[in-house]
């Protein structure tokens, strides 16, 4: 009998911690605000860092039921010894607890990037909150806090807008590097290859629109551009590439997945659009005596989008032409940026050091502190394989052969 008093009791004690048990540490999002970017620029004196925070008003941001015709987000400035100072200490000017963990982009101020990330990338390797996904962006000619002071319609914010457009510009043009907080840390840790990062300028004047009244315009007071990439030795910047540069980083890296190109034809000033997919560099590396040898085999799709000339598009002979061109100016083009990144930086940013660590260790090991150096003397060898599958919904363009007649040619 005692046993089984003593058993009830137990259940019954189970039972009421399994009823009052509570979240230790939850948060009531009525009575929080969440920071959805982050912009790092140079302090004042004394080297503190001056940090902007985007809070989102969700009251305005949301789409279903919007407010009463606010800005979707506020930014709030804070000065601290370190990111994670001025975070803990932004309530002396934001009244609710602020919440990290659906931060979307954080850009960094040239003048910040060209001294080091490391001090900067560390809190946020080391937060749980944040994501590994997060996008880091170099604001170039611009500071860094400006990208984040531009309205647009539709009350999308603009860590929003920025996130998208780094995704949308890099999945359909290739225009930007992958730039995540993951890139980051794989790039940091990984041999015989350097950084690059997503870089951003600002066109126009961010000062008119920085206003709700700026979304009324037909004509945008300032727009956001994506301007390439920024090149890093180790942690610090050093230098950019432009736009048209970073696809062909990117397709040497087997990073890139859509993008146009303008082959040259045989008149001057006349081209044939392509769009270019189904990008596969394959690349071999050795070394004679100290000078490493670079070969670059590019395969890829193309399909004819606009041509500027009559192009025999209806026969087999037309289309081998134009895979011969293609390949011709993707090899030149390719070789240029390789050529460009040697003389200008002197790194290694397409990872020909790190297929020559995984493939040719031995090799690879006693070169390896001067791998840059002796990149930048590299001989390089590029060499494409273009195969066009179709010319879209014509072969021929709409010409008038004669006069009052009219021929329309099929596909």
């Amino acid at each position: 009998m005692k046993q089984k008093r003593n058993w009830l009791k137990s259940t019954i004690i189970v039972i009421l911690c399994a009823m009052l048990s509570g979240c230790w540490d939850m948060t009531e999002i009525n009575r929080s605000s969440l920071i959805t970017g982050i912009a790092i620029e140079p302090g004042g004196k004394d080297g503190k860092r001056k940090v902007t925070f985007e809070i989102l008003n969700t009251a305005e941001a949301q789409a279903l039921n919007p407010g009463k015709g606010g800005t979707p987000t506020t930014l709030y400035t804070s000065e601290g010894n370190s990111i994670t100072d001025t975070v803990t200490k932004l309530n002396d000017k934001a009244e609710r607890l602020l919440l990290t963990a659906h931060n979307r982009i954080v850009v960094i101020d040239e003048r910040i990037a060209r001294k080091g990330l490391f001090p900067y990338m560390d809190v946020f390797q080391r937060s749980r909150y944040m994501r590994e996904d997060i996008i880091l962006l170099v604001a170039h000619n611009v500071p860094a806090s400006q990208l984040l002071q531009i309205t647009y319609p539709g009350g999308m914010y603009a860590s929003l807008k920025l996130q998208t457009q780094v995704e949308n510009f890099g999945d359909r043009w290739g225009g930007v590097p992958a730039s995540r907080l993951f890139d980051y840390t794989q790039a940091t840790l990984t041999e015989g290859r350097e950084m690059i990062l997503a870089a951003v300028t600002l066109q126009g004047n961010a000062g008119k629109s920085g206003n709700m009244d700026s979304i009324k315009a037909l004509k945008p007071d300032a727009v956001v551009k994506m301007s390439g990439s920024a090149v890093f030795r180790e942690d610090k910047l050093i230098g950019f590439i432009n736009a048209d540069e970073t696809r062909f980083v990117n397709i040497v890296r087997n990073k890139l997945k859509a993008t146009s190109l303008s082959v040259p034809m045989g008149q001057k000033d006349q081209f044939a659009s392509l769009r270019y997919r189904h990008n596969h560099a394959s690349m071999e590396v050795t070394m004679k005596g100290k000078i490493p040898h670079i070969r670059v085999h590019i395969e890829g799709e193309g399909q004819i989008a606009n041509i500027q000339e009559q192009f025999p598009l209806d026969k087999v002979e037309g289309y081998a032409e134009m895979e011969q061109r293609t390949a011709a100016y993707l090899n030149a083009q390719v070789k240029e940026t390789i050529a460009k990144v040697q003389q200008d930086f002197g790194v290694d940013v397409f990872g020909f050091g790190e297929h020559l660590y995984r493939h040719r260790f031995k090799q690879f090991k006693p070169i390896m502190r001067d791998w840059n150096a002796l990149f930048a003397k590299a001989q390089v060898e590029v060499t494409s394989e273009i195969h066009i599958t179709h010319s879209d919904l014509k072969t021929k363009q709409l010409r008038r052969e004669s006069m009052g007649i009219s021929e329309r040619y099929g596909r």
